[in-house]
Order: structure tokens, then C-alpha cells, then sequence
């Protein structure tokens, strides 16, 4: 799915958790996939809309039912419906091919979110802002795919690394 991630919008990463949590569930508990399928009313209240949802499915990512279990039935009943309806007795299930997708694109997502956030933390900001202390070590830049081994500063003011 790391193709798709400049489309897929944030508001959505909410729902695709929730189809990802279920399709675990699923083969943890080695049971089919629809005894753990999402109803439409939760994933719209975790910010999926239809387009997203038709899209995991024309992409084959997903795939949707209109719910039929009836009480008492001793499992969730499904029938198929075309990619452009969406009664409200929808439920959705991750293909595997999609749940390896989902799982790399909110993997990424949560990296790079945590890097943004590092990156725009007050802490960070200053410790980058501010020279370090004689005390500190400074690891320069990878040269040639090898790290140079760090320098200690020695004197405020003479440089960064020392020649030696």
C-alpha cells in the first residue's frame, strides 16, 4: 500500500486499525474472517466514508456483505453486494492481501508520526538549537556509509570536531 499513501486520508487511519484488529482477531483465533466483520455504522464513526470503503474493495483489499444472521444462529450470516451498495446491514473484512497492505501503511504512518512529532517537540527544538556541553559527545555525519568516530568539544567557540 505504500503507493497509495499520499491518498489515503489521515481521518481514515481510525477505520483501517479496526478492520486490521479484526482480521487478527480472526486468525488468531482461527475462526473466518465474518465472525469478526466490521459493521458500516462503526467504521463511518471511525472516520471511513463510502469512497474509502468502495476503494479497499475495488482495490480488493476488503470485502463487504449485508448481514443476515438471524437470533439465535449459531454464527454471522452473510450475502455478497456490489461494490456500489451499502445498505446499512453492511459489514467489511480485510482480504489477506489487504491486511499485509494495512499493516505496512499504518506501520509507516506510525513511524512517521512519531518522527513529526519528535520533530516538533518543544524538547527537541531546543536540545537542537543549543551547542553542546564540553561533557557531550557529537556524532558528525556518515561519510561513505561509516561513522566517523565522535570527537569530544572541547572548547566552546573552536569548533565542532577537533582534527585528531
Amino acid at each position: 500500500m505504500g503507493q497509495f499513501d499520499h491518498i489515503i486520508p489521515d481521518r481514515f487511519r481510525s477505520g483501517l486499525a479496526v478492520l486490521l484488529t479484526a482480521f487478527d482477531y480472526a486468525q488468531d483465533s482461527q475462526s473466518d474472517p465474518w465472525q469478526f466483520a466490521v459493521e458500516l455504522p462503526e467504521l463511518l464513526s471511525k472516520g471511513a466514508t463510502l469512497p474509502d470503503l468502495r476503494w479497499l474493495i475495488l482495490r480488493q483489499f476488503a470485502e463487504h456483505g449485508k448481514e443476515t444472521t438471524l437470533p439465535g444462529d449459531p454464527q454471522r450470516t452473510f450475502r455478497p453486494l456490489a461494490a456500489t451498495s451499502f445498505p446499512p446491514e453492511s459489514c467489511v473484512v480485510l482480504s489477506p492481501s489487504g491486511a499485509t497492505a494495512i499493516r505496512a501503511f499504518l506501520s509507516q504512518r506510525a513511524l512517521n508520526s512519531t518522527d513529526w512529532h519528535n520533530a516538533l517537540s518543544p524538547t527537541s527544538r531546543r536540545e537542537a538549537a543549543s551547542p553542546p556541553s564540553q561533557s557531550q559527545e557529537v556524532s558528525p555525519p556518515s561519510q561513505g556509509g561509516q561513522c566517523r568516530s565522535a570527537r569530544r568539544f572541547r572548547e566552546f567557540g573552536r569548533g565542532w570536531f577537533s582534527d585528531g
